[in-house]
């Protein structure tokens, strides 16, 4: 009984921390999309629908400030 209580806790545990790992991938894939936009809005401007990215482009020139 105790071995399959023990199994159980470290599936959560596992579990919880693929979780944990797959929302970090999302976040370093998430900055680094955003990175190359901006970049490449710095580059072609006109490309990118500026109303699309306006409220990012505020969020992210408020946090620099």
């Amino acid at each position: 009984m105790k071995a399959l209580v023990l199994t159980s806790e470290s599936a959560e545990y596992a579990k919880s921390n693929f979780v944990l790992s797959i929302s970090e991938t999302k976040i370093v894939f998430l900055y680094s999309l955003a990175k190359s936009l901006i970049m490449f809005g710095i580059l072609n401007f006109s490309f990118i629908p500026k109303i699309a990215f306006a409220p990012v482009f505020s969020k992210i020139s408020s946090g620099l400030s």
